[in-house]
């Protein structure tokens, strides 16, 4: 009798399932988390809040996009971190090969969505009007049209690097890889799009931070796989 193939647990095809059991319990954390920090921020923020939203020129548009913005690099900066991790030894003790990657793509997947908010709210800023033209289309912003620019650029490149993930069996592992690199682009027009837009110096410190980690990791695990010290679980991928 011929045994049936087993499946190899490092493999990383047929992970992306949004339904499993570990997936849902983390939407459920999320979704808990968020509903309570929302309870416990919303009285005392109501009545700024209902102010921004009646004066004349309502600000809670720019702070929406202000932090949709800070939201989507901070996980577009964890999904690259997650990235690397996925190429050590590390992502096998923990979280697991099947686990970090499977936080790699929902952190680009969630990291994207909200990207696409931070440009989409923008429609709605009375004091820096944008048309859907300007949205759309890179480097045609009434505001900082360069740095804008950048951003625009990056969220299509987030677009087209998380559209991988469900077409990698049809595009091949060398192809797939190859588009993954461009991640690191995409980081670094995220990245200036940040400093060359912002005014607020504590969010340029705060973006530089984690670009320097990526930096580092990025450096070592190049340096690593030049020397011929990549892992074995890389290997078999």
């Amino acid at each position: 009798m011929t045994r049936a193939p087993t499946r190899n647990p490092s493999r990383l095809d047929g992970l992306c399932d949004f339904t499993g059991p570990c997936t849902t319990r983390w939407v459920v954390a999320g979704v808990a988390a968020g509903a309570g920090l929302a309870l416990a921020a919303l009285p005392s923020a109501m009545p700024a809040l209902s102010l921004s939203l009646s004066g004349p020129q309502p600000k809670a548009w720019w702070y929406l996009a202000r932090a949709s913005g800070l939201v989507a690099y901070a996980l577009l900066s964890a999904s690259m971190l997650l990235g690397l991790l996925l190429s050590t030894r590390l992502a096998k003790q923990w979280p697991g090969n099947a686990s970090a990657f499977a936080l790699h793509e929902h952190t680009s997947l969630l990291g994207l969505a909200s990207g696409l908010f931070h440009s989409l709210v923008l429609l709605g800023d009375r004091h820096t009007p944008f048309t859907i033209a300007q949205v759309l289309l890179p480097f045609c912003a009434v505001y900082r049209p360069f740095a804008v620019g950048l951003g625009q650029l990056a969220v299509y490149g987030m677009t087209l690097v998380a559209a991988t993930f469900y077409v990698r069996r049809h595009i091949g592992r060398r192809a797939w890889r190859l588009i993954h690199f461009g991640s690191f682009a995409v980081f670094a027009l995220a990245l200036l799009h940040g400093l060359g837009a912002s005014s607020d110096r504590t969010v340029m410190v705060a973006g530089i931070a984690p670009a320097v980690l990526i930096l580092f990791f990025g450096i070592y695990r190049t340096l690593a796989h030049l020397a011929g010290g990549a892992s074995p679980e890389v290997q078999a991928r």
